[in-house]
């Protein structure tokens, strides 16, 4: 292996507007490497690689590729350099088939210059197979799986023959058998000698599969070890400054069945987007009901039925503390005693540009603590968002702040801390650590058992397995709107068995 690094940062600082992103970021990637970037929110680990891929220029410092000092200005010149980048969310034409999408990168094209398409399909259909991707070149991507989705963007940047590859969250909507064929296909490009930077918050399959680790906090390294140096457990505790109790050990390991809280029965819901097929199951209360399952099999449906079932043309029961609720307008289910975390909390959960305290009163601005006659009641809200502010650890505790100044982290933490407050009997905890660090992961999950063991009903939808299986009594998964398979915490069941239903191998 060459003593000289495949990359280096050295110095390297990047600010956007009054916030620092990356102070003094110094660490090396060995070539050949398999090398993971791990860190909270806001520790600079994107940041880091989009200036590696020439979207960002440092402010300070200098960025070495191959022993040489170099001054990216744009991904072109990246990858001229032979850097690739496969995003978190891939950069993909969906109305297109696979294999314009890849034509469409080729950096040689001109404007009605003949493609050559026979030719450019063999030497990629070569290229696949070297690496066992099938993939069906003449469908349109977005009819294809969020796990061939991301094999196009890796034959993208190889048909180029990146030699530095950056993959951004890799794992995030793939299913355990997915992880484990790209963790193969990683394997193999390392073999080839290519270089490998992974961006992701899975410290297990940081574990898995890489050969180093650098951990950053707040813009700075904290460590870089070689895998065999460490574990899971001193990874976290780099990562925020303290150790993370492991929440499976507080898991309740039996549920004994109380009143049933929520009744879906025979649920039947069909749009463009995706479908709901005859869905029928309960949570009761004191339980926790898990709903597993890739991304774009119906979860957004079920969210929307149990919100807002008058946007759907819903046929089949849905009964809330056994009253009907397919009629009512979202604020009457609220009413019901419900709380919902938003699988999209800057969409449909928060106002980025108003502050904290009006945030926090969110949806329930009208009801008696808040209002009276008709006014709002200023000494009562910002006496209730202080305390809230408090008892969640939303950071920094100015309720006066614009929410968007509030790291992912702490937002999420104040959007918990909302739907909490008047102690709910039903909560719709969709995605509720997504984007979010691995202390806020640890703060979130305490409330979710805390609310359960108080007797709430949850129903949890969540694309994070390893959130699945150490919160929930049951897990039931969705395939292609339909419900596949259920699993009890008493079965003893591991993320395979999980990833096979959720491939449709129930």
């Amino acid at each position: 292996m060459s003593a000289q690094p495949a990359v280096e940062f050295i110095g390297v600082q990047k600010k956007f507007g009054d916030c620092p992103a990356a102070r003094d970021l110094s660490f090396q990637v060995r070539q050949g490497d398999i090398h993971a970037l791990v860190g909270e929110n806001g520790a600079g680990k994107s940041t880091s690689m989009k200036m590696l891929f020439g979207l960002y220029p440092p402010d300070e410092g200098r960025l070495k590729v191959y022993g040489r000092e170099v001054h990216l200005q744009s991904p072109l010149e990246a990858m001229a350099l032979g850097i690739g980048m496969v995003h978190q969310h891939f950069m993909l034409a969906e109305p297109l088939s696979a294999l314009d999408n890849i034509l469409l990168f080729q950096k040689n094209s001109k404007a009605l210059q003949n493609l050559h398409r026979q030719q450019h399909r063999a030497r990629l259909q070569t290229l696949a197979q070297q690496y066992h991707f099938d993939i069906d070149w003449d469908r349109p991507v977005r009819e294809l799986s969020v796990g061939t989705q991301q094999r196009i963007e890796i034959l993208k940047i190889l048909s180029q023959d990146a030699r530095i590859l950056i993959l951004d969250e890799p794992t995030a909507v793939l299913t355990p058998q997915e992880t484990e064929e790209l963790f193969k296909n990683l394997r193999k490009l390392k073999s080839e000698g290519r270089t490998i930077l992974i961006i992701t918050h899975k410290l297990k399959e940081v574990m898995a599969v890489a050969d180093h680790v650098t951990v950053l906090r707040a813009g700075r390294v904290v460590g870089s070890k070689n895998i065999s140096e460490t574990s899971v457990e001193d990874l976290a505790e780099m990562m925020v400054g303290r150790k993370i109790r492991n929440l499976a050990l507080n898991a309740r390991t039996h549920f004994t069945p109380q009143n049933p809280v929520l009744k879906v029965a025979g649920v039947n819901v069909s749009r463009k987007e995706g479908r709901l097929v005859d869905l029928h199951f309960q949570v009761h209360s004191g339980e926790i009901v898990g709903i597993a399952g890739v991304e774009g099999n119906g979860q957004d449906l079920l969210i929307q039925a149990l919100l807002n079932p008058l946007s759907l043309k819903l046929r089949g029961e849905i009964a809330l503390k056994a009253q009907s609720i397919v009629k009512l307008p979202p604020a009457k289910i609220r009413a019901l005693g419900v709380a919902a975390f938003p699988e999209d909390r800057l969409r449909f959960g928060v106002l980025q540009e108003r502050p904290v305290v009006e945030n926090f009163i969110l949806g329930f601005q009208n009801s008696a603590p808040y209002s009276r006659h008709g006014f709002l009641r200023w000494r009562n809200i910002f006496a209730k968002t202080s305390a809230a502010m408090e008892k969640f650890d939303v950071r920094p505790r100015d309720p006066h702040l614009p929410l968007g100044q509030l790291s992912g982290g702490n937002q999420q933490k104040l959007v918990v801390a909302r739907e909490l407050q008047n102690a709910p009997d039903f909560i719709l905890a969709a995605k509720p650590t997504r984007g979010v660090d691995i202390g806020a992961i640890e703060f979130i999950h305490e409330q979710l058992l805390q609310a359960r063991n108080r007797g709430a009903g949850i129903l949890l939808v969540s694309s994070e397995l390893d959130e699945l299986m150490t919160l929930s009594d049951r897990i039931l998964v969705l395939f292609k709107g339909r419900i596949v398979a259920e699993f009890h915490r008493s079965q003893h069941y591991n993320e395979f068995a999980l990833g096979a239903a959720m491939g449709g191998h129930a």
